[in-house]
């Protein structure tokens, strides 16, 4: 079978001659949970934009299903739900329950079918008591899960999220991880970019790591349940660089930052310098380190 979503050498240049991204490939599967990471300007969100078709490559081509970005917009945009720029997605005097219907009728959903679809999707985000508010009278984590609701919507194929964790609390953030878990046990490919992956671990199969433009793709793999290897967990005592950025290495290891100090968890087997490099790759200075072996 043939890939859900195909990228391949695409390049994406901006006015100027800017290179956001540079001969980047990947491939996702019907089922795929994909955590997009990079630090800030690395062109995460050029990445979701360049698979919904709002940007074509430079070089390069993007498919989704059997249609390419650059030929067959409509048709993609029928197969993708989209959340990302909550602030201007909306109507800002429209309740939550009419801008859904608006979108709805934009994918040519009506009548009651799509009423107990739309009611169905604010139960599902936690939006029931706001049914009636206007989105102007949402919080910025409220205006999240609408945006997250519009792009489920139908429940496309291909679901691209921008940040969808951005101004969530611990309820919130839940209700997205439950959506894209769901979406996974139902074979529907969902595509996000985040800054914390702690509470996707599990979800996340595969992770594209960007860097000056350049991809890195890795697939840590779905745990369920099955036996984890010994591991150990590393405490780093150190002062954070204005360009400190965690997520790269948060992709691969369990990670948690408490002021200046960072904790991961890794197989017993690393070496010390091997994640002290790691550490220091995050924009972190190195002061003390503390080793402390433990099994899981």
């Amino acid at each position: 079978m043939s890939p859900l979503v195909e990228i391949r050498g695409a390049d994406v240049v901006f006015a100027g001659g800017v290179r956001v991204l540079r001969d980047v490939s990947s491939s996702f599967e019907a089922g795929d949970c994909v955590s997009v990471l990079g630090r800030n300007g690395s062109g995460k969100t050029t990445l979701l934009r360049l698979i919904t078709g709002n940007i074509l490559p430079a070089a390069g081509s993007v498919r989704v299903a059997d249609f390419t970005t650059e030929r067959h917009r409509r048709q993609i945009a029928e197969l993708i739900g989209v959340s990302m720029y909550s602030e201007r997605a909306f109507y800002y005097r429209l309740t939550v329950d009419q801008n859904l219907r608006y979108f709805q009728s934009l994918r040519n959903r009506f009548g009651a079918n799509a009423s107990r679809e739309r009611a169905s999707l604010i139960e599902r985000v936690g939006l029931t008591a706001h049914t009636r508010a206007k989105f102007m009278e949402l919080s910025l984590g409220q205006r999240k899960r609408l945006g997250l609701a519009r792009a489920l919507i139908g429940g496309p194929p291909v679901v691209v999220l921008d940040e969808p964790f951005a101004n969530l609390d611990d309820e919130g953030t839940a209700v997205v991880v439950d959506a894209v878990e769901q979406r996974r046990l139902d074979g529907l490919t969902t595509v996000f970019t985040t800054h914390e992956m702690a509470d996707v671990r599990g979800v996340v199969n595969k992770v594209v790591t960007l860097a000056d433009g350049v991809a890195e793709i890795t697939a840590p793999g779905i745990t369920d349940g099955a036996e984890r290897k010994p591991v150990r967990t590393v405490t780093v005592v150190g002062s954070r660089k204005l360009h400190f950025d965690p997520t790269i290495l948060s992709a691969r290891f369990a990670t948690a930052v408490d002021g200046r100090k960072l904790a991961i968890e890794v197989p017993t087997e690393m070496k010390m310098s091997e994640v002290v490099g790691l550490v220091e790759a995050t924009g972190m200075a190195v002061e003390q380190v503390v080793d402390t072996p433990w099994l899981r």
